[in-house]
């Protein structure tokens, strides 16, 4: 990423600081509805399981600038949590739900720009996320559904 995609993702994220509670409902709602293979990512609670990642979202957006203490922190994250959290094909559909959950959330605010550092932005920490075995896997489907999505 380079510095303007950070400040963008940045002034985004903040932005949708001040309206968490809609984010967090709109993220929820929207990963059980991409794709119902995946709602036992967030199991019985899913509104507090959706916060709990918006916050890891949080702590990776603060780490944007600072990517050799981000992604090993990452990359370690995906290695505990591989089997109940993120997988290749799990990581596109974060990734859906998370832009759409922004665009509802912020509006025209969610502009081309913004949405281009955010795509660039989770591919990169879902990258670092997902187990080398899965990486094969996560870069061209999610690529493709990313650039057909709309968002």
């Amino acid at each position: 990423m380079n510095r303007h995609e950070i400040t963008e993702v940045r002034r985004s994220w903040e932005l949708a600081g001040t309206r968490m509670p809609l984010l967090t409902q709109m993220f929820s709602t929207r990963m059980q509805l991409i794709d119902q293979r995946h709602r036992s990512l967030f199991g019985d609670d899913a509104e507090t399981n959706a916060l709990l990642m918006l916050r890891l979202v949080g702590i990776a957006v603060n780490g944007l600038n600072q990517p050799r203490i981000l992604f090993p922190l990452l990359e370690t994250l995906g290695r505990q949590n591989a089997r109940r959290m993120i997988n290749g094909p799990q990581g596109c559909v974060v990734i859906r739900a998370l832009l759409r959950s922004l665009k509802a959330t912020l509006g025209p605010s969610f502009n081309t720009t913004a949405r281009h550092a955010w795509i660039v932005g989770a591919r990169a920490v879902v990258q670092a996320m997902v187990p080398v075995r899965e990486k094969a896997v996560l870069t061209p489907g999610c690529d493709a559904g990313l650039a057909g999505a709309s968002v």
